[in-house]
């Protein structure tokens, strides 16, 4: 490269460095305009836009190994041939060199006359310049969809037809889908621009290689955002050999956040292919584990799918048993994959490979292993159990309670939040169940902490109750604070004396700064002193969240050893809480959401405020999990969305 390639190429980056700090208004404006054709998908206009810049910016960088039509080493190279005064339109190619040195030439679309004034502005104006987000942003629009659109379980069976209208027909009208105010001059460039032109993928491809390589050139990074397009085209144009070399590019790559959608479109691609590899499709579940990534639901939906074609037992076996810890309630397509397993005939032989272990995966699932002797099973839909949960078959759900190991590890995480303030392994800003940022705790604070909690556990452990009241949730139920700073105390008791009428034995938890001077009214101490002497009611130190304390009492019984073995079983949690605030921090949320279908009891008050006639109604939860589940005599039985469920029994 000569000194004055290289001369242009240092003030680009030089510029995309700054661009944040000193944006002109050109740049400012050709950015809403890039903005405006992602919001509408619009890829047409988005090529005007990058054609116009690109002329200018590559104009002086055309020898042997420049971007504008070298053909040295088999170097990728193009020219967007637009920016012609007149009323001519002029067709715009893009040359491409594959890895064989075989130019493609690819109709991209016709490029508009540089009419407008401002357009015009940007095939001359030096304060405009390219920076990897726009990069990503045109790589997002080349594999077909925005980047915050991506394939959806249950959807279809098959992936998205590349081919399809709605995917490489770019929206018209950009008034019409979004929501953005744009102002009135980038409405009117936008309609300037070629927005109804429809690309193939074949071009797209093409073009976002063409991409790839100006940004490269220009020494930007790939991020996520543009990893996951690119992969994301190369497998819509059945590119497998390089989709998979991109995803492995991106995993070594240290400075990409790595996420799901990055490796979607691969594990689909070999779940779908005419040869379906699923060995490589456990070894991605494996190697999304190794970047901290969990598998979801769709993944899941593919990989049955994948061992329903290859007639793979074992990975089926893992997939349903994954299902059935990891989801609540499948989605449609989810059910019609595990609907389509047990139909096939297929699923009678298998290759007899270690494919789960070989993988490296592990697996503590409750379901039974998926019978493979029964040549054919019975398949009935649309059950709607009863309230005990007895569906019409005759077939009895259960109700799935939390493991002891689970319980164990709520309980650990939720003590090592208490005494260290966080959770090992997680990055998250906010300390669970804190109402701000994680606060730094010195030495001598920490050992206060510490000891409060010891005094807390040696006082309370031992205790048995059935029901963990959050107080302050239900004592500030309904009250207005404009009239009252302090919880409604007799709503509290009311849940109390409920409780206690249904044969239960609950106890109250507070913060001790509810027990002050302003805080509890003199009418309210008699309630305060009936609690203590009966030993129901636990304060929490100051400076420490009660929540903390509530999950403790509610989960620590079920972290001991031979839990499962005892009748008492785990209290029930009484509050209209979600705890948003605590699955963020929590590594293992499933099982807080397990623990909470399980265990969580809502309320609300029937009757007017003050009178003796306002008593709280319970909401409990259902006798019976609506998840997933074993039935005795072998088969699964699966919940919809809908309610109903699908019963699956051997014959």
């Amino acid at each position: 490269m000569n000194s004055s390639s290289s001369q242009i190429l240092s003030t680009l980056t030089h510029h995309a460095q700054k661009s944040k700090k000193k944006k002109s208004e050109s740049q400012k404006t050709f950015d809403h305009l890039i903005h405006c054709c992602c919001r509408h998908n619009s890829l047409p206009a988005a090529l005007a836009l990058y054609g116009y810049l690109r002329e200018r910016l590559m104009r002086n960088n055309r020898d042997k190994r420049g971007i504008g039509g070298g053909e040295e080493g088999g170097s990728v190279g193009g020219s967007v041939r637009g920016g012609v005064q007149g009323d001519e339109k002029v067709a715009s190619t893009i040359t491409i060199a594959s890895a064989t040195e075989t130019q493609l030439e690819l109709d991209i679309y016709p490029t508009p006359p540089l009419t407008n004034p401002t357009l015009q502005s940007f095939a001359s104006d030096p304060t405009i310049h390219m920076n990897s987000k726009i990069y990503s942003t045109l790589l997002s629009l080349c594999s077909g969809v925005s980047p915050s659109d991506y394939l959806s379980s249950g959807a279809t069976n098959k992936p998205t037809d590349p081919t399809s209208s709605s995917n490489s027909e770019p929206v018209n009208n950009p008034t019409a889908t979004s929501t953005y105010n744009w102002s009135s001059q980038i409405l009117e460039l936008y309609n300037t621009l070629p927005t109804s032109t429809s690309i193939s993928f074949s071009s797209r491809y093409g073009f976002a290689k063409i991409l790839q390589n100006d940004l490269l050139r220009h020494e930007f990074q790939l991020n996520e955002i543009g990893y996951t397009a690119l992969i994301r085209v190369a497998c819509k144009c059945g590119d497998e050999k390089n989709a998979v070399d991109l995803l492995r590019k991106a995993e070594e790559d240290k400075s990409v956040k790595k996420r799901n959608r990055m490796f979607f479109d691969v594990l689909c691609l070999k779940c779908t292919t005419p040869n379906v590899d699923i060995t490589y499709v456990f070894n991605l579940w494996k190697r999304m584990e190794i970047q901290g990534l969990k598998v979801r639901e769709e993944e899941m939906m593919w990989s049955l799918r994948g061992c329903k074609d290859w007639g793979e037992v074992g990975g089926a076996n893992y997939v349903v048993n994954t299902v059935g810890e990891e989801v609540f309630v499948p989605e449609e397509g989810m059910r019609e994959a595990i609907v389509e397993w047990y139909k096939s005939k297929k699923r009678t032989y298998t290759h007899h490979s270690d494919i789960i272990k070989n993988a490296g995966l592990t697996f503590n699932g409750r379901l039974e292993p998926l019978a493979t002797s029964h040549s054919n099973y019975e398949i009935v839909e649309n059950l709607l159990p009863n309230i005990s949960g007895l569906l019409p078959t005759g077939t009895q759900l259960k109700s799935v309670e939390i493991s002891a190991g689970s319980c164990f590890n709520l309980v650990s995480m939720n003590e090592e939040i208490v005494v260290k303030g966080t959770v090992s392994g997680s990055g998250s800003d906010f300390c669970g169940g804190g109402k701000g940022k994680k606060r730094k705790h010195g030495a001598e604070e920490g050992k206060k902490r510490f000891q409060k909690w010891l005094n807390f556990k040696n006082k309370m452990e031992e205790h048995k109750f059935t029901h963990v009241i959050d107080g302050a949730n239900v004592g500030y139920c309904n009250v207005n604070f404009a009239v009252s700073k302090h919880i409604d105390w007799e709503q509290v008791d009311s849940v109390v004396s409920s409780l206690v009428e249904m044969g239960g034995t609950p106890i109250v938890v507070l913060h001790e700064r509810h027990f002050t001077h302003n805080m509890l009214p003199k009418r309210c101490r008699k309630i305060v002193e009936n609690w203590d002497d009966k030993g129901i009611l636990c304060r929490t130190p100051l400076q420490m969240n009660d929540d903390w304390f509530a999950l403790h009492l509610c989960l620590v019984n079920g972290a001991k050893e031979g839990f499962e073995d005892s009748a008492v079983g785990l209290p029930f949690f009484v509050s209209n809480d979600e705890l948003r605030d605590h699955r963020f921090m929590m590594l293992e949320a499933r099982d807080l959401f397990r623990w909470k279908e399980r265990k969580a009891v809502k309320f609300e008050f029937v009757g007017e405020p003050g009178s003796s006639e306002r008593k709280p109604v319970f909401t409990f939860p259902r006798v019976y999990s609506e998840r997933l589940q074993g039935r005795e005599g072998g088969g699964i039985c699966v919940p919809s969305k809908e309610g109903k469920w699908t019963e699956i029994k051997p014959v």
